[in-house]
């Protein structure tokens, strides 16, 4: 399997300007991440603007920056590498494919780059962040070299890796950390246990149980924390309390309010 990055959109990419319909799937959070197109094609909302998502093509999203929340009913056929970079620590691949309407669950069993890989790339993203007037030539030629080594180590691990098969069934421990990871970048939201059931293949109830001893905590404590750690960044980022409940999942202002009031205390 080779990977071949043809296509780096970015920040200063120029698409066709995102309706209020696509604007209304959006999603926002603390972490840079990007994803790489392996198989398919769709349309992709980001940064308020519409993109071709084609074999070969690169996002790279920054924080705070509004891209579409998971997949579209009209979106199939797809297999996407998503890359997480946690801080100080690694890059977090999720390979996610995308069934009939817009449905997506993990390929195979989500895994980690050696953290030397995630200072590289976010050693050059910085630095075209910090460049005055950098365009997207500027992007493509400082993120292009790191993103290829990733990819190259991430069709290594796939070649060697005996667990990353179709038909691999991962250790339990993985799925679980595999789960806190999704909760983690996904804000909590659309965090059910119907929907971790589809991603982890085990029953809801036995992942519950087995999340709880793995973690000393349940899923929906969990889930609080993340949003709670959210919640604090968007306030410091300006947010206010409609877009934050939007974000988290609220069906409205008041219901986030009384939640925040109960859990900010804990």
């Amino acid at each position: 399997m080779i990977f071949t990055t043809k296509q780096i959109i970015t920040r200063c990419s120029e698409g066709s300007p995102a309706t209020t319909s696509d604007l209304q799937f959006s999603h926002i959070h603390v972490r840079r991440e990007a994803f790489y197109v392996v198989e398919g094609e769709s349309r992709y909302m980001f940064n308020n603007q519409i993109f071709d998502a084609v074999p070969g093509s690169v996002f790279f999203i920054e924080p705070w920056m509004t891209h579409s929340n998971g997949y579209q009913p009209d979106d199939q056929g797809l297999f996407h590498l998503w890359l997480h970079f946690v801080p100080d620590t690694d890059i977090s691949v999720f390979p996610i494919k995308v069934m009939e309407h817009g449905e997506y669950s993990l390929r195979f069993p989500s895994f980690s780059l050696p953290k030397e890989y995630a200072m590289v790339i976010d050693k050059r993203w910085n630095q075209v962040q910090n460049m005055e007037n950098a365009d997207q030539t500027v992007y493509e030629r400082m993120l292009r070299g790191p993103m290829n080594a990733i990819l190259d180590e991430i069709a290594l691990q796939f070649s060697q890796n005996e667990s990353l098969r179709d038909d691999a069934v991962p250790k339990l421990d993985t799925v679980i950390e595999n789960i806190k990871k999704y909760i983690r970048t996904n804000n909590a939201r659309g965090c059910s246990l119907e929907k971790l059931e589809k991603l982890s293949g085990y029953n809801r109830f036995y992942l519950a149980h087995r999340f709880r001893l793995y973690s000393g905590c349940t899923i929906g404590d969990f889930i609080n924390k993340i949003r709670v750690e959210y919640t604090e960044a968007a306030f410091q980022q300006g947010m206010r309390q409609k877009e934050i409940a939007a974000e988290l999942g609220f069906s409205s202002p008041s219901n986030f309010w009384n939640w925040l009031q109960k859990h900010k205390r804990q």
